[in-house]
């Protein structure tokens, strides 16, 4: 079994290798292509900043689709249940996700070496390299986080991605005060700020609702009755159901959907609740400190 897992881990390494020189081939030459014989910014409209950015996040959905359909083993196999539909939800949301993070990354820090390079150009070539850099990178990374997705980091990555996404929606806000109304103040708009905070709530609902998967799984390969296999059914519905809600908190702006946008946003509060004080009857063998910490969160709440 050991032997398996070093051969798989290693096979997963090497494809991951493969794939990122493909990405840095790929966005090198769309890179060399679109920049032309001028020098480009780092940063702003047309720079080497967006074409990695826009670049690195169409690769990276590419990649992490590819790494889905290759993943093996039993600690990062697909989570059971749901059928085709839900395995092509999960991919992307999944795939969605990552290219979220990876637009996001690269932008914000071409506009840091940016800042800290003021006024200063890239020659074509040398911007085609460091485009295809990022791809690499990029790629690499997805490729690794598809094929070993488990709880723990879908978790992270459903963390990363919300973090992300309400901070740009809130550098990008029109009103700079809109912090004096409530976060849903960042929904009400058209623009840029209001469309990447809805995006992102949409999102990261679904991702909620693929981590009900992933983290029921083993509770779902060792229940061994039938009263134990109904437990474990309504843990991950009541996460389905967090993930549902909180993807109506986006679709539905609190400007335009007011009850609709509150009962949804409440409903989290009432579905989290209710699945931490059933914890440790859904879940016997919880450990006392973990409950006791999900206590002490619903009673900040």
């Amino acid at each position: 079994m050991i032997t398996l897992k070093k051969h798989g881990a290693v096979t997963a390494e090497s494809r991951a290798l493969v794939i990122g020189s493909a990405g840095f081939l790929t966005l090198g030459v769309v890179a060399f292509l679109l920049v032309g014989r001028e020098p480009v910014a780092l940063s702003g409209r047309g720079s080497m900043g967006d074409i990695a950015a826009i670049g690195t996040a169409i690769l990276g959905a590419a990649v992490v689709v590819i790494g889905s359909l290759q993943r093996q083993g039993p600690e990062s196999s697909q989570p059971p249940a749901g059928g085709r539909t839900r395995t092509i939800i999960d991919t992307g949301a999944l795939a969605l996700a990552h290219a979220c993070i990876f637009l996001l990354g690269w932008l914000v820090l071409f506009w840091i070496f940016q800042q800290a390079f003021v006024g200063a150009v890239v020659y074509p070539l040398a911007a085609a390299v460091l485009v295809g850099v990022t791809g690499a990178i990029s790629s690499y990374i997805a490729y690794l986080s598809a094929v070993s997705m488990n709880a723990y980091r879908l978790a992270a990555l459903l963390a990363v991605f919300l973090v992300m996404g309400v901070l740009t929606s809130m550098l990008t806000a029109e009103n700079p005060q809109w912090w004096q109304e409530n976060l849903s103040a960042l929904g009400m708009s058209s623009d840029v700020s209001g469309v990447a905070f809805n995006f992102t709530l949409i999102i990261a609902g679904v991702v909620v609702t693929t981590l009900a998967g992933y983290a029921t799984k083993t509770l779902a390969s060792t229940a061994d009755t039938a009263s134990s296999r109904r437990r474990v059914r309504k843990l991950e519905r009541g996460i389905i159901l967090i993930g549902i809600l909180l993807a109506c908190v986006g679709l539905f702006p609190v400007d335009e959907q007011f009850w609709l946008h509150t009962g949804a946003a409440s409903g989290m509060v009432v579905v989290f609740g209710t699945l931490i004080v059933r914890l440790r009857s859904l879940v016997p063998a919880i450990p006392a400190a973990f409950n006791a910490l999900g206590m002490v969160f619903l009673a900040v709440f």
